[in-house]
This record gives structure tokens, sequence and C-alpha cells, in this order.
């Protein structure tokens, strides 16, 4: 069943109309058969035009494809399908009209530029589109703030044959779609941290066999290995030099909490450490992803808190994006609560030896962890202690990163900071 057509008579339209009446009542006034033929000429294309946008309106069919996630801020690449199943005829000059809507209310908006910009709807025009063809055009859409968003229904606007009347007809069915916080850039000091704290966090667990037979796994023979390490029945089977390899390959696994405090009516200053929390997480999520060598586990304490017990992987860190995009920050957040993996699932020591997992060079793995808080509030002693009750890692305690304080920059950089 095809959707219903909204005719709307143009000024072109109405001006054609009145001239039409005017021969066609000086025809009747004067009995002159040349104006009666003249009017019936001018009918033909007024009819002509409303049959044609019509019927080429009725068949054709819209598909939107919008990108799973993005972040606010960035540029997204909106592309639509237009459709024409009619085998017996072309459609001309159709224009898409787009309508976005969102985000999240309590959020930052970007620069006055971006928010003019963004108020301008979305228009497309597809000059021909083949019988039983179809065409592409895009555009590029820029999220001003994080937060859920809409394409509301959109509409296909003809004005062909000759732009006497402006067919209308819903199209293109709504999408939602959920934007991320904004992407910053992780500093110098950040991952200094990450390499110094992981380092101390693994202290003796990467360690060496004392004896010939003290060995984790196998790997590939590399130039500069001892010869008399090569395993010689592993490297016949596999036809390749094989080695032993005595020292356990170790993943630094980050355990990060974000403590999205705020009260209940806060300042500008407040709602902009809350995005820069928010932004912080989100960069550190999107790099852990890129990386096979580092692990992370997260917590966030916000208005609905959040824990994600199993380590973040690719399958994950969409959903996690998306809890982010929509967090709302309250007056009492539960850090621990946002945490437990410190009180349950990690023990005393800083290292887990997991004899199931190998590397991607045979060996075994070993896990060493730190703690991080990405907080918009100075650090909380009571919570600190917690932390180290709970058996956090040794060699460092955890870093508790307020991001409402300028010192913040010096780890973490967003877009648009002075």
């Amino acid at each position: 069943m095809h959707a219903r057509c909204h005719c709307r008579i143009r000024l072109l339209g109405w001006s054609y109309i009145t001239v039409t009446a005017m021969v066609w009542f000086c025809a009747l006034y004067r009995e002159t058969p040349l104006l009666y033929l003249l009017s019936a000429t001018l009918v033909g294309p007024l009819f002509f035009s409303w049959r044609q946008a019509r019927l080429a309106m009725r068949e054709l069919s819209v598909e939107r494809r919008v990108p799973r996630s993005c972040h606010a801020g960035q540029a997204v690449v909106v592309e639509l399908v237009l459709r024409n199943p009619n085998a017996d005829s072309s459609a001309w000059s159709v224009g898409v009209a787009e309508s976005i809507t969102g985000g999240a209310p309590n959020a930052l908006m970007l620069s006055d530029a971006a928010r003019a910009r963004a108020a301008e709807p979305p228009r497309l025009f597809f000059p021909h589109v083949g019988a039983g063809d179809e065409r592409i055009e895009s555009y590029l859409w820029r999220p001003t703030r994080r937060g859920p968003y809409t394409f509301a229904e959109g509409k296909l606007t003809s004005c062909f044959p000759l732009g006497l009347f402006e067919m209308t007809r819903r199209a293109v069915p709504a999408t939602e779609l959920v934007v991320a916080p904004p992407l910053g850039k992780l500093k110098a000091a950040w991952r200094g941290w990450c390499d110094r704290a992981g380092r101390e966090a693994a202290g003796a667990s990467q360690r060496r066999g004392l004896l010939e037979g003290d060995y984790y796994g196998l790997r590939e023979w590399r130039p500069g290995d001892s010869r008399r390490w090569i395993h010689w029945r592993s490297s016949a089977r596999q036809g390749a030099l094989t080695t032993l390899q005595f020292e356990q390959p170790r993943r630094d696994e980050l355990f990060l909490v974000v403590d999205l405090w705020a009260p209940d009516e806060p300042t500008a200053a407040q709602r902009e450490a809350v995005e820069r929390t928010l932004s912080f997480a989100t960069t550190v999520v999107v790099e852990f992803a890129r990386r096979s060598d580092r692990v992370l586990r997260f917590g966030l304490a916000a208005a609905e808190p959040r824990l994600w017990r199993e380590p973040v992987r690719a399958i994950e860190r969409d959903e996690l994006l998306d809890a982010l995009a929509l967090a709302e920050p309250c007056a009492t957040p539960d850090l621990i609560a946002a945490a437990p993996a410190a009180e349950s699932e990690r023990p005393a020591r800083s290292s887990v030896r997991l004899a199931p997992n190998r590397g991607p060079e045979g060996g075994h793995k070993t896990f060493a962890g730190v703690w991080a808080v990405a907080s918009t509030r100075p650090a909380n002693a009571a919570a600190v202690a917690r932390f180290a009750a709970a058996g956090t890692p040794r060699g460092a305690g955890p870093l508790w990163l307020d991001l409402s304080s300028s010192a913040s920059r010096d780890w973490f950089d967003l877009a648009g900071d002075a």
C-alpha cells in the first residue's frame, strides 16, 4: 500500500490557474471558439503536471544509512538511498528534507557557529532516478553534544514536471542514534603513568626461570636468541624454528572508575567538568580497544551506576560508549558500588597467572592491574582508603584524576581547551 501524497499548489500554479480561468470566462462571455480551444489547451498541462507528479511520488522508497556510533563534534556521513521500483517511468527533481532532534538535555553544546549549522535542516536533491534504478546522496552531519538523537520521518518533495504543484510524501523511516561524548587527546603524563604503574604492579610476576626446565611456553625463534633453547620437536611439527620462552609476557590491566559527581543545581563549570570527565573516559575506552596488549575494566558511578565485571572487549565497547553518552551526574555517586571488582574479583596481590590463556607467542599471560578514578571533584579520602583496603594493585596507589581542575590539562586535552 502506497503512502498518501499531499498536493500543494505553488504560486506559479496559482498564476497559471488564474490565467486559465480568465481565458475560460472570456470564452464564455464572448462565445469565441478559439478561446474555448485555448482554455482547453491550458487545462491539459495543468492536469498532466498533477497526474505525473503524483504517479512518480507514489512508487519511490528511501533508505537512510547512519553509522552505528559516532562522537560529538565529529562529522558523520549520512547516506540516503532513493529507489524507484517503477519499471515504466523515471523520477525527476526529487528533494528530501531531514529533521534531526535530540542530545542529552544537560550536556554542553559546542560553539555558536556549530550550533547555527546544526539548526539548519539538511536537504538533499536527486536530479534523476531511472526506472527500476536507485541513487545515493549523502550529507555531513556534526552532532553538537552527546546523547540520543532521532532522525525524524523524512519527506519527499517534487515539483516536476512544470513546477505548478508540489507533491509531498513521507517515505523515510525514523532512525535513532546514540552519540558518544567527544574524543580528546591523552597526554604524555597519562601514558607515562600507565606504563610506570603497570611495571610496578607487575613486580615479581614477570620473572625468569632459574632452571632450564622452568619455562612458560614456546614462541617463534628470533635472530639473537640462543640456539640452545630451540625446541626441535615443535620446530619440526610447525615447519619453523620455535624456542623456549622463559619470561611471562605482561598485559597491562586498567581498572577505570568514572565518578560523575555534581550538585542538584550545577554551575556551568561543574557541567563542563562532567563533560570533560565523560570525554576522558570515552577516549580511554577507544584507545584501549585499539590495543591488544591492554585490558580495561570499567565502572560508572552516576545517577544510574553501571559495572562491567568482565574485560571490555570490542563487542562491549558500543554498549559502554552508549552508557557514557546517556550518563547523568548525581550528588551522591556510589564509588564502591561501581568497583566491586576491588573486593571480589581481584586478590590482594597485583598479578594473576591465567594458565588457560596463551599469548600470540605461546606464553601464559600475566595481568598487572592499576587503578584510576576519573572524577569531577577533588580526591575523596574515604574512597581511596576503601580501595586500598579492598586490595588495589601493589606498587602504585590508585590515581585520582580531578578533571575539574586546570592541572588535569597536563593529563588530558579536550578539543576547545585553551
